[in-house]
């Protein structure tokens, strides 16, 4: 069944489709700010009304408001390659925006989760030490007393000497691999990261790798993973980019200045439960998550999360610790359908 809202302007009834045709406006720039604004207020109207427990605090944003503005802002930043209304409201086509907005939604829910982020920084902290006084356990040194901690590689799997300590850990986002021929891809979601000495000759050390997926792409975590620390080293890698918190600029680092600890890399990837996965869980567990996010409660919340090691399956056989957040993607799809809905059922 098509879901219709009363319109914010003059209280008339107004469909989905209403609303899709609305987004087209906006996203191919056809109007000024009066649609933009119009748009903006059926947002507000369609989050409220959609019933998700999960409350704008908890996307990183103060109000409903702002996250309405938050989204409006990326519509009008789209590039819409769809050449007719019609070919815009699609099925593949929704699918395929939805898919986009879902994702975000769920970046934007992980990186504002705070016990979590409170984990990888702890993980970034213990790495670092690893950087900069790395030890061999009096277990090794009692067998063999001419035991080394092992030497740091860059990107490209040298040998190298870093004569500065590693500063404290940062927060880095939009991680992208530059090609020599220019075209840029997505590298990781989120990384902690630290950097030695200053200037160009600065090395950069990833601390703490995080990948962020919904249920569905979940699956993709051991390729991902296995694969990431050789696509920095890979031919035709000219520089990684990331923005980095305490930096005004996107940090721009070449392989050969990007360093790793042979063994204490943490990578992570972070996930939600599927709807079925939800079923499954108890009722009273069901319940109980659900009020704790509705109230915004993450660290109750996160006493009912999953955490558990697996190994990759190809590339580096890297281990990487799974984490699920007791979260439906039913409560996210329902902001989805809210924010981008579909044109019919």
């Amino acid at each position: 069944m098509k879901q219709s809202n009363s319109c914010p302007n003059c209280g008339a009834s107004i469909s989905d489709l209403d609303v899709l045709r609305l987004i087209y406006r906006v996203a191919c720039l056809e109007t000024g700010v009066d649609s933009r604004t119009e748009l903006a207020k059926v947002f507000e109207d369609r989050i409220i009304r959609c019933g998700s427990p999960i409350s704008p605090t908890a996307l990183g944003v103060g109000s409903v408001t702002e996250l309405a503005a938050l989204f409006i802002g990326d519509i009008g930043a789209m590039r819409i390659r769809a050449q007719t209304f019609e070919d815009f409201t699609s099925r593949n086509c929704v699918r395929g925006y939805q898919s986009r907005i879902r994702g975000k939604l769920w970046h934007l829910f992980v990186r504002n989760f705070q016990p979590l982020d409170d984990d990888f920084r702890a993980n970034a902290l213990s790495q670092l030490e690893e950087l900069n006084n790395p030890k061999v356990a009096a277990s090794i040194l009692r067998i063999n007393p001419a035991a080394r901690p092992p030497d740091l590689i860059n990107g490209k799997e040298e040998v190298v000497k870093v004569a500065r300590k590693f500063g404290r850990p940062r927060k880095a986002y939009t991680v992208r691999i530059i090609k020599s021929v220019g075209r840029a891809v997505e590298f990781v979601d989120e990384l902690y990261v630290s950097y030695a000495g200053s200037g160009v000759d600065r090395f950069w050390a990833l601390l703490n790798e995080v990948e962020i997926k919904t249920a569905g792409a979940a699956r993709g975590f051991r390729k991902q993973i296995g694969r990431s620390q050789f696509r920095v080293g890979a031919e035709g890698v000219r520089e990684v980019e990331m923005t980095v918190e305490g930096f005004k600029r996107p940090v721009r680092v070449v392989p050969e200045r990007l360093v790793f600890s042979t063994r204490a890399t943490v990578r992570n990837a972070v996930t939600l439960l599927s709807n079925n996965e939800w079923a499954l869980l108890p009722g009273e567990q069901r319940r109980c998550c659900t009020e704790l996010l509705s109230a915004g409660d993450q660290a109750g919340l996160y006493v009912y999360s999953g955490f558990q090691y697996q190994s990759t399956s190809r590339g580096y056989g890297e281990s990487y610790c799974l984490v699920t957040l007791p979260v439906p993607v039913s409560y996210i799809d329902a902001l989805v359908n809210a924010l981008w809905p579909r044109s019919s059922e």
